[in-house]
């Protein structure tokens, strides 16, 4: 019965899709590089930039329970937790470096880009030191003096999943 017509539209089939190969399809070669990847599904993604932006903002705006006024300027001053918040989200990895005066007291904390960041492992497979790398200049950093905020990645011990 068709009843105004609706029913009888249907007269070809629908083509079958390939598994998978449709999206493949329709959104092309991902890029392989974290800077394109970023560029591809972040930049300009409006939705995808403000959902960051809402996270990121919410934990820089968290009170932090540190003791020492001076830690808790330093680490809720100048978007450090903002940052490195979002490079956690987009990345799965976050390093600050820690800076310390000839007392051992922290002075500063530096959000280091995590694609210019490379684990060097030690003897026993812990890392030895961290590399930063910009353009050909490479800075050696002590574990001691970086933090290293990663996701859970079940496949790398060193480099959290993004």
């Amino acid at each position: 019965m068709a009843w105004f017509g609706w029913k009888s539209g249907r007269a070809l089939a629908r083509p079958a899709l390939g598994r998978a190969g449709g999206v493949a399809r329709a959104i092309g070669e991902w890029p392989q590089g974290y800077e394109a990847q970023v560029r591809a599904g972040y930049c300009g993604n409006a939705i995808a930039q403000r959902a960051v932006k809402l996270v990121a903002e919410g934990v820089e705006g968290a009170p932090l329970d540190v003791g020492d006024a001076r830690l808790r300027a330093l680490a809720s001053g100048r978007g450090v937790l903002e940052a490195v918040t979002a490079q956690v989200l987009l990345h799965g990895n976050a390093f600050v470096q820690v800076l310390r005066d000839a007392d051992g007291q922290v002075t500063e904390l530096f959000a280091l880009r995590p694609e210019r960041v490379s684990v060097e492992l030690g003897a026993d497979g812990w890392p030895g030191a961290y590399l930063y790398r910009v353009g050909v200049r490479t800075a050696r950093l002590d574990p001691a003096g970086v933090i290293h905020v990663r996701r859970f990645n079940p496949v790398d011990d060193h480099y959290g999943l993004g």
